[in-house]
């Protein structure tokens, strides 16, 4: 298993503030969504939650320009 380090590289961290603390919280936030998308099962609350959280993540980077969704 790959190893986790405990601090973001500083504008991940930057874009991320307020949303995700650390990366093994976007670990445990990936975990959740790979189990969905393998089918396990899952309660609505916890998917919803996901799933919103996620999209928040993905704008959240994508505003601060860590990511492109076009490009």
């Amino acid at each position: 298993m790959a190893q986790v380090g405990s601090r973001f590289p500083k504008d991940v961290e930057d874009a991320l503030d307020g949303f995700i603390e650390n990366p093994i919280e976007l670990m445990g936030l990936l975990k959740i969504c790979r189990d969905a998308c393998d089918g396990r099962p899952l309660s609505p609350a916890v998917l919803m939650a996901a799933h919103l959280m996620t999209r928040e993540v993905l704008q959240a980077l994508e505003a601060a320009g860590a990511i492109d969704f076009k490009g």
